[in-house]
């Protein structure tokens, strides 16, 4: 029986009670400390978890960083590969011009020798070109 607003009666109550608390109290300890240990492991697995992310996460960055700098340097490189294009003409005029200037001097008097050195020079870079190749 509960007696409202009157302290002698809530702690009349509260010994009449005491016993049922205390058999409540006695079922409640062993499901908490139940809940608590799962608790544990669960946040234990939570933070293996949280520290796996973390490190797929610094590897993803990385992977992106990385992706974006691949990016920078292609956007750099096609201007010089278009370039190349255009270029590609212009070299096999300058190799045409190049040999008849070659014949030109072979065919000056005195000139001849200096020529032949110069062939002789440039067979001995080539072959060691493709000895290192």
């Amino acid at each position: 029986m509960r007696v409202p607003g009157n302290p002698l009666g809530r702690a009349v109550e509260a010994a009449a009670l005491g016993p049922e608390y205390a058999r409540r109290a006695a079922t409640l300890v062993p499901r908490v400390g139940t809940l608590l240990d799962t608790a544990e492991c669960l946040l234990a697995r939570l933070d293996a978890l949280l520290t796996r992310f973390e490190q797929d996460e610094g590897v993803l960055r990385t992977t992106v960083e990385k992706a974006t700098a691949s990016e920078a340097e292609i956007r750099e490189l096609l201007p010089v590969l278009s370039s190349l294009r255009t270029a590609a003409p212009d070299l096999t005029e300058l190799v045409g011009l190049s040999r008849g200037l070659n014949e030109i001097i072979g065919a000056l008097p005195g000139l001849g020798k200096a020529k032949r050195r110069v062939d002789e020079k440039l067979e001995d870079a080539e072959a060691k070109r493709d000895q290192v190749q």
